[in-house]
């Protein structure tokens, strides 16, 4: 039966990697917008850090560290079945909900699907702010776990797909608001859990591949509407390693007090580009750095209650460290309030 439950997993990754593999292989996306426009959202570091799948890889939920002191815990090497998590995230310019469903294949082997909706994307231009919402980049995670001879201590590998199925062209006006990166990514990354009945603690490493989205933009002379020029753009965002800490303690029955730290390291990511004149048949060939590259530290502080199957819990981001390398292009961060439930359906 297990067997079976495992083949019909890979299956339906299988499935996803083909179907999605299939439409980010056409290259003829035609947007209306202008170079600039396109351009100004390549190198934007607030559509980087507004991107829903950021805070849940970093974020633990309650069940990542284990429960031991209840006597099970999805983590902890007992078998759980099956839960869903859920992330609210809202700042100033951003407002996202995501839903985790999460099924345990065995004790060691489980996998995630993070959908999340966009509630609200905010997306700064030199003459107005431009909005937009709607369906995020899927990601389908796989965890592998190892418990340790003590049932307190886990070590789990994770491997990630983020799939390109938020509206990477979604418009405000003549405005683009991407709700996605258009690009099929992959991350890796492992996690350990110390889990005591007072504390409990959790190291999580996680590195990120970005692929390429490709975007085509034309320009149309109004004088000459048969004068086109075609820009075909290969956008790499920059590759992100993320590295975080976070504490757990049990002040009182069912009252527990988080607290941690989070650094996001994003390198500059490049573009490539061709463009053609169909008048003078010029073809321009060349690439630049999308100067992405930035260094972030956040503190989490937070506390949860558990209800038994259901733990809320209720925190916030708050920005310590903002590196980035171009400084023209420098975003403002702001506090970032977290509501996170977990739902343990198999208990």
């Amino acid at each position: 039966m297990k067997k079976e439950r495992l083949l019909a997993v890979i299956e339906l990754i299988i499935f996803l990697f083909v179907s999605f593999g299939c439409s980010s292989a056409q290259e003829d996306v035609y947007v209306t917008i202008t170079t600039e426009g396109l351009l100004s959202t390549i190198s934007s570091t607030d559509l980087l850090l507004s991107d829903p799948t950021i805070t849940p890889s970093i974020l633990p939920s309650a069940d990542d560290f284990g429960t031991n002191y209840h006597g099970y815990g999805r983590k902890g090497g007992f078998l759980s079945n099956f839960g869903v998590n859920t992330l609210f995230e809202v700042s100033s310019k951003h407002k996202s909900w995501v839903l985790t469903p999460y099924y345990d294949i065995t004790p060691n082997l489980s996998v995630e699907f993070r959908v999340p909706y966009i509630l609200e994307r905010t997306m700064e231009y030199y003459d107005r702010e431009a909005e937009a919402n709607g369906i995020g980049d899927v990601t389908i995670d796989a965890s592998c776990i190892w418990p340790f001879a003590d049932s307190g201590n886990v070590l789990s590998t994770r491997f990630y797909v983020k799939l390109p199925t938020g509206d990477s062209e979604a418009m405000d006006g003549g405005y683009l608001v991407p709700l996605g990166t258009g690009s099929l990514d992959l991350m890796i990354g492992s996690k350990f859990v110390k889990d005591t009945y007072k504390y409990s603690l959790l190291g999580n490493f996680l590195f990120r591949k970005n692929g390429v989205n490709k975007k085509t933009v034309q320009m149309i002379d109004a004088s000459d509407p048969s004068h086109i020029i075609t820009s075909d753009y290969d956008i790499t965002n920059g590759n992100m390693y993320n590295l975080s800490g976070f504490g757990r303690l049990l002040v009182a029955p069912r009252w527990e007090l988080w607290l941690g730290a989070g650094a996001i390291i994003v390198e500059d990511g490049e573009t490539k580009y061709t463009t053609v004149d169909n008048q003078t048949t010029i073809t321009e060939i060349g690439e630049f750095s999308n100067d992405q590259g930035m260094t972030l530290i956040d503190l989490y502080p937070g506390f949860s209650y558990s209800f038994g199957v259901v733990r809320p819990y209720f925190g916030l981001k708050i920005p310590l460290v903002s590196s980035y390398k171009n400084d023209v292009d420098k975003e403002s961060r702001d506090l970032t309030f977290i509501v996170q439930l977990n739902y343990q359906a198999g208990q």
